[in-house]
């Protein structure tokens, strides 16, 4: 078996065999009446799964949370957006998280725009990786998830909906084998 190489800009010598756009669009989730501090878990991604020859890369990732309701009574603690294993085979998502990516700023008042982020990986996911993840939590070798959670504080004696969005650019590379 052969690796993948790298190239001059760093990128590995292989060829893109698939680019493409996914997104969850938005999804609103209720925050219970009266919560403090709840994590609350968004859509997901479910990347299609790449085998030991092949690679997928983030390139580039938007994430947002918002007040579906523009209601003022809702605040975000922290955020993160986070690549996981998953099972593309069951549906199952966020089996077991392999990296996060949390915005640059601390708690804040939700209103109709929301908080946004955008992430950039350079960092290519192999089939090969985390295998050692794989037994304990039910995941598919190569099947990975992009997810959203974030930890939310309802002030009001009312539910009412967060909304998150995930949408995603991704490519997937087929190695190349050396010379």
């Amino acid at each position: 078996m052969g690796a993948f190489r790298l190239g001059s800009a760093g990128y590995p010598f292989g060829r893109v065999v698939r680019r493409f756009a996914l997104t969850t669009g938005a999804v609103a989730v209720n925050a219970a009446a009266n919560l403090n501090a709840g994590a609350l878990t968004g859509p997901n991604i479910l990347l299609p799964v790449v085998d030991p020859t092949q690679a997928i890369r983030i390139v580039s990732c938007f994430a947002r949370v918002a007040d579906a309701g523009a209601t003022h009574f809702l605040t975000m603690l922290g955020a993160r957006l986070q690549l996981a294993l998953s099972n593309f085979v069951t549906q199952t998502p966020n089996q077991q998280s392999v990296r996060a990516f949390q915005p640059f700023y601390g708690p804040l008042l939700l209103g109709p725009v929301g908080a946004a982020w955008e992430v950039t990986d350079d960092e290519l996911a192999y089939g090969s990786d985390y295998q050692e993840f794989l037994a304990g939590s039910n995941s598919q070798a190569g099947s990975f998830n992009v997810g959203i959670a974030a930890d939310i504080s309802n002030s009001d004696a009312a539910i009412h909906a967060v909304t998150f969005t995930v949408t995603g650019l991704f490519e997937m590379y087929q190695r190349q084998l050396a010379p």
